[in-house]
């Protein structure tokens, strides 16, 4: 520690400070809990996006481990590759293609041309590949113009303009959309695997978070299956940055086997780079993903109102069809499940688990690894920033409901890990407060000093990527340059300071009850993560803080900047409203030892 002993005078911390003393005899174990974060696909992390190149900058800047990318339901074409079901002989463009998109056909694959239109309707058509039928409205000239534009083609591309140029318009003032279903000259069965929109995403993620050379093990999630799988029909939009929360629909899957099959081809794809479709057309990637950690859905009681016993049983087909097309033997992979939600009772919770943990509700060998659930405080918070002190009370809350989880697990399946990996604030009408992201940084310190101490296996902050129309008060990045926020800054802090395996020790606070901390380090070389959870500036005396040497200080003046530095002048610092300081510190014998 050096000469820390100097003799310095306390007269800056005069007022009412807080002394913060360390346990040094009484550690708390060690350091297994891993702060990461979550990636959500979003159309701003888009290639053409204008803040596409420094969001992943930034995200790669980040070198967290294990950080999860969930494609999910708001955006249908970036999460689901195969958006509509195999269709057998007849080929489709999917669904009624709306206006301003194009409707395209291809009969190339099977090696032949597009021999005739069995179907097609401009207007109001309805129905899916095989079963389409006209509506209200329709183009009679419909089947001759596609006709014209595609029969002894190859392929083709028809554009369904917004001025209803091509067909006319049957219907003055009402949107209309095409659908066609043709025969092709050679026979073939036909699907829709389309990884247009799905490949460059995943690909850049995987660039930022796992470069060349590292083996940082992301959790991958494509957590919403294909809802023709769920449902009579599946409506989705052409425009894939289009936010569509009715796309999931259904509560029962129609069949366990297509949906673990579906999973199976879809992991294959990332990891062998290619697989073979439902009619044994293989499909080649060519680029491999080294996945070795995969969650299976998302808050699962309410997307498709699973209950426990019908996610378990999804659960055992999607990793079992998982492992029939990636040898475990050659390619491991670890399994997270549940994925529960934050406003599910805890009674449910535990009762979910328990179920789960039991391996006598499952297809025997089915590996059980991990399971998650989800934090997010679901007060109401606004612009107030008296109103964040909730945040705090919250994770209060919250730990009685991971000591409960925690008594099953270490009842039923001692070996299985827990993830929080959706960890955060919502407060959507607060995002023009900048004390409000200085909060919700601090907040998530605070909910990893109290789950260290639990030894929780990962504690993942929510989200990357927020902006206006999409949960902008998760965000950890400025939607309109790509930069890190307090919330981002934080956990860059948390993870430069505070190194797996080192111990971490208990504080006692004499004076404020709104200061909070806990030391993560060894004798010499330790650092006190000290959080402020109240809404005015306290005074912390810390007697072991390493005099003259630099805290980092996450709060209003560090604003959407890293941790600011500051130099103690004396053993101890002044924290602004909901600021988090990460401080060094030493061994107070440690320190004697120096002393002349």
């Amino acid at each position: 520690c050096g000469a820390v002993l100097a003799a310095v005078a306390l007269a800056a911390l005069a007022r009412a400070a807080t002394t913060v003393s360390v346990d040094w005899d009484a550690p708390q174990g060690t350091v297994h809990t891993t702060a990461t974060l979550q990636v959500v696909a979003h159309p701003l992390l888009m290639r053409g996006s204008p803040i596409h190149d420094q969001a992943f900058k930034t995200l790669a800047a980040a070198h967290a481990r294990h950080v999860r990318y969930v494609p999910w339901l708001p955006y249908p074409k970036l999460a689901v590759p195969e958006l509509n079901p195999p269709s057998g002989s007849a080929l489709c463009g999917g669904l009624p293609v709306s206006q301003g998109w194009n409707l395209t056909l291809d009969c190339s694959t099977s090696g032949g041309v597009i021999q005739s239109i069995q179907f097609a309707s401009y207007g109001t058509p309805t129905g899916v590949c095989g079963d389409f039928a006209r509506g209200s409205c329709h183009a009679a000239n419909s089947s001759a113009i596609v006709a014209n534009l595609c029969v002894g083609k190859p392929a083709c591309s028809i554009p369904v303009p917004t001025d209803d140029t091509l067909f006319g318009d049957p219907c003055f003032g009402v949107h209309k959309a095409l659908a066609v279903q043709a025969l092709c000259s050679a026979p073939g069965q036909h699907t829709y695997w389309d990884w247009t929109y799905v490949d460059p995403m995943i690909d850049d993620f995987w660039n930022a978070v796992n470069p060349a050379g590292n083996d940082t093990e992301p959790v991958i999630n494509f957590s919403t299956p294909p809802n023709w799988l769920f449902a009579d029909s599946w409506p989705y939009p052409d425009d894939p940055t289009a936010v569509s929360w009715s796309y999931e629909t259904g509560t029962t899957c129609k069949n366990l086997t297509a949906l673990g099959e579906y999973y199976g081809r879809l992991v294959s794809w990332f990891v062998n780079g290619k697989f073979v479709d439902e009619y044994g057309v293989a499909h080649t990637r060519g680029r491999t993903l080294n996945i070795t950690r995969w969650e299976v859905l998302n808050e699962v009681a309410h997307e498709h109102a699973n209950t426990k016993e019908s996610y378990t049983a999804q659960y055992d087909a999607i990793v079992n069809g998982i492992r029939a097309q990636v040898d475990p033997r050659a390619h491991p992979i670890q399994f997270t499940a549940l994925a529960m939600a934050n406003i599910d009772p805890t009674s449910m919770l535990v009762d979910w688990v328990t179920y789960f943990l039991d391996e006598r509700n499952h297809v025997p060998g089915t590996p059980l690894d991990w399971i998650s659930y989800h934090a997010y405080p679901t007060a109401s918070f606004g612009p107030d920033p008296a109103g964040y002190v909730g945040f705090f009370d919250y994770v209060d809350d919250f730990m009685a409901r991971i000591d409960a989880v925690e008594a099953v697990r270490a009842r039923l399946a001692p070996q299985v890990k827990v993830a929080l990996n959706e960890v955060g604030t919502i407060a959507d009408t607060a995002v023009g407060q900048p004390l409000y992201w200085v909060a919700s940084a601090a907040y998530f310190a605070y909910f990893y000093m109290n789950v260290a101490i639990r030894n929780i296996a990962l504690l993942g902050e929510s989200q990357f990527v927020g902006a206006p129309g999409q949960f902008p008060s998760v965000s950890m990045i400025d939607w309109s340059t790509g930069g890190g926020n307090a919330r981002y800054w934080l956990l860059r802090m948390i993870n430069d300071v505070i190194p797996a395996g080192v111990h971490i020790f208990p504080t006692n606070m004499t004076g404020d009850p709104g200061l909070f901390g806990a030391v993560f380090g060894e004798d010499e070389g330790a650092w006190l993560l000290l959080v402020n959870k109240r809404n005015a500036a306290a005074n912390a005396s810390i007697p072991t803080a390493v005099f003259n040497a630099t805290a980092l200080v996450i709060d209003q003046l560090s604003g959407a900047g890293p941790a600011r530095p500051v130099v103690l002048q004396a053993h101890g610092i002044e924290l602004q409203p909901y600021a988090t300081a990460a401080i060094p510190v030493c061994h107070f014998r440690a320190r004697q030892e120096t002393t002349p």
